[in-house]
């Protein structure tokens, strides 16, 4: 599920008494994500995708992607 910031709705789902695998994780390609367990066992994955650079949300990889080249262009 992808969602605007994973950290905070971690901490919203855990206050909520939600049970969750492990903390909020970097991931390599880029995400950040939680893994949320669902009361019948089924588990969620948390995830939101936002620029390393200057921490903007984006509600794809393609979005992001693009939005990379942006500061790629910059850079030169």
């Amino acid at each position: 599920m992808l969602v605007d910031d994973a950290d905070k709705t971690y901490s919203d789902l855990r206050e909520k008494g939600d049970r969750f695998v492990g903390e909020p994780r970097d991931q390599p390609w880029g995400a950040r994500t939680a893994t949320v367990v669902a009361p019948e066992g089924n588990a969620f994955i948390l995830e939101s995708l936002k620029c390393k650079i200057c921490g903007e949300s984006h509600q794809s990889y393609l979005e992001l992607a693009e939005h990379m080249k942006e500061h790629k262009g910059r850079a030169r």
